[in-house]
């Protein structure tokens, strides 16, 4: 029952003096509770309304949080966007350098086999001219020892010479001088005959 009914069924009606003290009493004591109800309820009103002023004021800041957080939200999300666009640029350049390297990467894989290929054909001509060499300066060597050996043996061939030069030249020098003593024999012998002759003739035509 709300303040208003409480009042109107509390209202005076015409009866005797003690009858009316006591309603009146009543009423009083009624109407003391009626406002101490009023008193409360009004009481209990403010308090709602404070409460929600203070909820009013809360959803409000609450709200303006919530915009300030959408806004800012908002923001990131325009920035991350952007942010997002960047990534993947830096993303498909990344892939590109990968793609490449991989190429090159590749690519030097098989100059790699290609070098080690060529580096095996190489070592083993090295090792093939190696064994050239080597059995050259053997051939050399034993070619020098037998040219070192025939020298030697043409050396004393050449003094053999040398002493059958000299002796054969000794032996014509020698030969020259006897022919030389020869023919002065000879001069001499010629010149001698005629002498003889006369000496022989001298001696037949003289006196017995």
């Amino acid at each position: 029952m709300s303040s208003a009914h409480i009042l109107l069924s509390h209202l005076p009606s015409p009866t005797c003096p003690l009858a009316l003290l006591s309603t009146h009493s009543q009423e009083i004591a009624g109407g003391n509770r009626a406002i101490a109800e009023l008193q409360r309820e009004v009481a209990s009103s403010r308090e709602a309304a404070a409460s929600t002023a203070e909820e009013r004021l809360r959803l409000q800041r609450a709200v303006a949080a919530a915009e300030a957080a959408l806004g800012k939200a908002k923001r990131i999300a325009a920035a991350s966007e952007g942010r997002e666009a960047e990534l993947k640029a830096q993303l498909a350049a990344l892939q590109r350098d990968v793609a490449a390297s991989a190429r090159a990467a590749r690519s030097v894989e098989t100059s790699s086999s290609a070098l080690d290929v060529r580096l095996a054909r190489a070592l083993e001509e090295n090792e093939r001219l190696k064994a050239e060499v080597a059995g050259h300066k053997a051939a050399a060597a034993e070619t020098e020892r037998s040219h070192r050996a025939a020298l030697g043996g043409l050396q004393l061939q050449v003094k053999r010479l040398e002493r059958v030069r000299d002796e054969l030249l000794s032996g014509f020098k020698k030969q020259l001088k006897l022919i030389d003593i020869l023919k002065r024999q000879r001069i001499h012998v010629s010149d001698a005959a005629p002498r003889e002759r006369e000496r022989g003739r001298g001696r037949g035509s003289a006196p017995g």
